[in-house]
C-alpha cells in the first residue's frame, strides 16, 4: 500500500517514481482493485521484473485503446448535440487535468441535458449506436456501446437514502451555474465533493476518488476557494471536505487550498486502513455490508419498523424495480400484473435454489445489530459527516 500511494504522488507530480521491490502481484492486484494499474505501469516499467512487465504492458494497450476508442465516440456525441445545451461532468472532465488523462479510467461518461431535451438526446444517441437500457423519468438514462456505458442525466442528485435535503435543492440547482456547455469549476468541484460523499456512505470508495481531488487541487483549474468554503459550509459538507484535504496532503503531499482543522493523527490510519481495503467502490470490502441497511434507516433513528418496510419493500419490489430487470419486462405498463410478478419471482427463486441467498441478502441490506450501528456511525463521525 506504501509503495501504490508513492507511485500516484509521484505520478500527479510529474515526478519520476524510484526504483524498489516488493511483492509486484500483491501491488498489481491492489492496483487493479483501485483502478490505476496504467498509472502503476507508467511509473515503474523502467524496473517492473518479468512477467509482470509483460502483463502490465498488456493492461496498459488495453487502457489505451479503450481511451482512444471512448473519445472518438464522445466527439461524435458532441458533434451531434452541437445544436443542444449539454455538457460532461465528473470523471470525463477531471481526466483532462490529470498527467495523462486516458490513465484516469472511468466507467460511465455523463452528459448533462435540460429534461424538456432528454427525448431528442435519445434519439441521436440510438442514431450513433448507443443502446438505451434504462430510460426511467427519475433515473438517469444508461447507454451501452462496444463495452462503454453513457449515463444522460437532467439531474445531478438523484433519491438516495444518504441525501440531505438542502443538499439536493442546491446541487440540482445548477444551470446558473453552467456558461456554454461547461458547467463552472467552483460549483463542479463542490459537487464532486458530495458524489464523493455519498460513494463514501453506501458502498465505500477508493483512492481514486481522492486522487481527483488531488489533482483538480494541484493541477486544475483556478478556484475561488473561499467561495468554495463558505458554500461547503452552509451546506454541512466542509467538516468531511476537511477530511478528504488532509487525506491528500497525508497520502498524496498536496497541500489544503485553504486553511483547515487537522484531523487527529489516529484518523490518517484508520482512514487508509479503510480505504485500501475498499477497492474502487468498496465492494471489496466486506465490513460495507451493512452501510445500505445503516443509511436507509439513519433517519428514522434506526427503528424496526422502518428496517421491516425496507424488508418487505426488498422481498416484495415495487413495480419500478422490476421493470428494470428483462425478466419481467412484460410488467411495464401493466401494474396491475405487479402480484403475478411477485410470485413468478419467488417461483424462479425456488427453481434455481436461490431462496436462502436472496432472503440473506435482503436482511443484510434492511436489519442492522446495534453493533454494525455504532461502528458505522463511529465512522461518520470521525469523517465529518
Amino acid at each position: 500500500m506504501t509503495h501504490l500511494l508513492q507511485i500516484l504522488k509521484d505520478h500527479i507530480h510529474s515526478t519520476p517514481t524510484i526504483p524498489f521491490t516488493t511483492d509486484w502481484p500483491a501491488l498489481i492486484a491492489l492496483a487493479k482493485k483501485h483502478e490505476v494499474a496504467g498509472i502503476l505501469f507508467f511509473q515503474c516499467k523502467d524496473f517492473i521484473p518479468e512477467p509482470y512487465l509483460t502483463e502490465l504492458n498488456t493492461l496498459y494497450s488495453s487502457v489505451m485503446f479503450f481511451y482512444a476508442n471512448r473519445q472518438s465516440l464522445i466527439q461524435k456525441i458532441e458533434s451531434s448535440l452541437s445544436d443542444i445545451q449539454h455538457f460532461t461532468i465528473k470523471g470525463s472532465s477531471v481526466a483532462d487535468y490529470y498527467p495523462f488523462p486516458a490513465f484516469r479510467i472511468m466507467g460511465d461518461t455523463d452528459i448533462v441535458v435540460h429534461t424538456e431535451d432528454r427525448i431528442e438526446v435519445d434519439k441521436r444517441l440510438r442514431s450513433l449506436g448507443l443502446n438505451c437500457v434504462s430510460s426511467f423519468d427519475d433515473r438517469e438514462w444508461q447507454y451501452y456501446k462496444n463495452d462503454m456505458e453513457f449515463e444522460l442525466h437532467d439531474h445531478l442528485v438523484y433519491s438516495e437514502s444518504v441525501n440531505v435535503d438542502k443538499q439536493v435543492e442546491y446541487f440540482n440547482d445548477f444551470w446558473k451555474h453552467v456558461k456554454g456547455n461547461k458547467l463552472d469549476w467552483n460549483f463542479h468541484f463542490m459537487f464532486l465533493i458530495l458524489h464523493l460523499r455519498k460513494h463514501f456512505m453506501n458502498s465505500g470508495v477508493g483512492f481514486r476518488q481522492f486522487l481527483d481531488i488531488a489533482v483538480l487541487t494541484s493541477r486544475g483549474p483556478v478556484f475561488d476557494w473561499s467561495w468554495i468554503k463558505t458554500e461547503l459550509e452552509k451546506l454541512d459538507l466542509w467538516a468531511f471536505t476537511e477530511r478528504v484535504f488532509a487525506l491528500n496532503e497525508y497520502w498524496f503531499d498536496v497541500t489544503p487550498p485553504v486553511t483547515i482543522n487537522p484531523p487527529p493523527q489516529s484518523f490518517f490510519t484508520s482512514a487508509t486502513e479503510l480505504v485500501t481495503k475498499n477497492g474502487i467502490f468498496g465492494f471489496d470490502n466486506e465490513e460495507n455490508a451493512g452501510n445500505t441497511a445503516v443509511n436507509a434507516t439513519r433517519g428514522e433513528g434506526y427503528s424496526k419498523s422502518s428496517m421491516l418496510k425496507r424488508a418487505l419493500k426488498g422481498l416484495f419490489p415495487p413495480y419500478k424495480t422490476l421493470i428494470t430487470a428483462p425478466t419481467y419486462a412484460y410488467l411495464k405498463n401493466r401494474p396491475w400484473l405487479l402480484p403475478f410478478v411477485w410470485v413468478h419471482r419467488a417461483i424462479r427463486s425456488i427453481k434455481e435454489g436461490r431462496v436462502k441467498r436472496n432472503v440473506r441478502s435482503v436482511a443484510a441490506s434492511s436489519f442492522a445489530d446495534k453493533d454494525t450501528i455504532l461502528k458505522r456511525e463511529a465512522v461518520y463521525q470521525e469523517w465529518g459527516l
